[in-house]
């Protein structure tokens, strides 16, 4: 049985439970015929289960012969009846509540359709377990944010998802009514967000009562030599994120970072609860990694001609470094586009951060027009790629080195065993040479 239905048939039950007993307290009760209308909707909502050769058949032929038998009288001669139909109602309830052969609901709520990498492996191995699991999938609203922190304008992915998913519409699934055994999300914050931030229904906070277990996995991965740094200081700033107060358990990529969230986060939880709720389990973006090759069927023609024979450099830009030095990291961006396109040794893959566009206009929207010319200059001249689709794993298949800032990208990237040059956003490419790290 699926958790949606059982949940649902005890809704009933404890609706017909409350109506019988009420019944049994007052004269004037409901006739026999009002309550076999209202035992209808029970038997309606077992449809997709089949009672019939199961304890609770029997128990369910029992009330509707007792109920029938009054029907026929036209009235409960004694409150005999409804007491029975108490009896039997609580006793089916019980049984249904101790049911271990029903399915767990999980409910992936991704908002970007470009993060949807960090869940993907997750939801697959719980779709592909149909026997235990009902999966679902819902793309949920959010929005870019203004300058003074209000919201700008809403989006929602659904249409920019791989084709074939299993999508529920949000605005037409409670998850308060509907109430999964698990809830799977990636975005950490509620009303915190500078650059973007989800619908107030989404809040870490709200989802806590909308669920028996609440699950996040970041999106982002950190190394292991900067989860272990102790002036690293990103990871205090994220653990202050609504998702690591509210979550039932927390996915972490390797034990590096999780100790060093456990050491962020002792300063309000003691180590025990944090043990008990972070774990290492690794990051559905690793596996996405090791399982993307290179197909040509998913390589626009355009970009093949481009590559040619050459060598492909993947050329990643984050959200970090902008925040750090922006008028530097524009600048850098510039200079980085002049030298790829005076070289022309090998064909440069320009994959921004999906929310950088988003950061420039919310956090200096005075470099702006600067970034966007230099866009628009890229891609009409159309010498080098310029990738802004959900795809990342396809730029880091087909690339043969990547250059960029020291990202979560560059961390995955490393995995690879290709080459990794870790740009500075101080340094020219025509002047000393940068940090190289593998």
């Amino acid at each position: 049985m699926d958790f949606h239905t059982h949940r649902r048939i005890l809704g009933v039950l404890a609706e017909m439970g409350e109506d019988i007993s009420g019944g049994k307290k007052h004269k004037s009760t409901r006739t026999p015929g009002e309550y076999l209308s209202f035992f209808a909707e029970l038997k309606a909502v077992c449809r997709k289960y089949d009672f019939r050769q199961t304890h609770y058949g029997k128990i369910l032929e029992r009330l509707t012969t007792v109920l029938e038998k009054a029907a026929r009288k036209g009235h409960f001669p004694v409150k005999k009846e409804l007491r029975q139909c108490e009896e039997m109602l609580g006793e089916l309830a019980a049984g249904l509540k101790k049911e271990t052969n029903v399915k767990k609901g999980i409910v992936f709520l991704p908002y970007q359709a470009s993060m949807w990498d960090c869940m993907e492996s997750l939801w697959q191995a719980a779709d592909s377990d149909k026997e235990h699991c009902n999966a679902y999938i819902i793309p949920i609203p959010y929005c870019n944010m203004k300058e003074d922190g209000t919201p700008n304008e809403w989006f929602l992915d659904a249409k920019k998802f791989p084709p074939g998913l299993p999508l529920l519409p949000w605005e037409k699934t409670d998850l308060s009514q509907l109430h999964p055994d698990i809830i799977v999300i990636h975005n950490p914050y509620e009303d915190r967000g500078k650059i973007n931030c989800v619908d107030a229904h989404y809040y870490p906070s709200v989802l806590k009562k909308c669920t028996d277990k609440l699950v996040y996995i970041p999106y982002f991965i950190i190394r292991d030599k900067d989860a272990k740094n102790p002036r690293y200081g990103r990871v205090k700033t994220l653990a202050n994120a609504s998702a690591f107060w509210h979550s039932d358990v927390i996915i972490m990529n390797s034990k590096a970072e999780k100790e060093a969230y456990i050491k962020a986060l002792e300063e309000w939880h003691t180590r025990e609860n944090l043990e008990k709720r972070i774990f290492a389990l690794g990051s559905p973006k690793i596996d996405k990694l090791l399982h993307t090759g290179r197909d040509k069927k998913n390589l626009p023609e355009k970009w093949q001609e481009i590559i040619g024979g050459r060598k492909v450099i993947l050329y990643n830009t984050s959200i970090q470094e902008f925040l750090d030095t922006p008028e530097l990291f524009i600048e850098k961006i510039r200079d980085t586009l002049e030298y790829f396109h005076r070289e022309r040794k090998a064909v440069l893959w320009w994959r921004p951060h999906p929310l950088l566009l988003d950061s420039v206009k919310s956090m200096y929207p005075k470099l702006l027009p600067k970034y966007e010319e230099m866009v628009k200059t890229y891609r009409e001249e159309a010498w080098g790629i310029y990738d802004e689709s959900g795809d990342m794993y396809r730029a880091i298949a087909w690339s043969d080195a990547y250059y960029g800032d020291a990202s979560s990208v560059a961390v995955l990237y490393s995995m690879t065993g290709k080459p990794l040059l870790v740009s500075n956003c101080k340094i020219r490419n025509c002047g000393k040479e940068e940090e190289h790290v593998g």
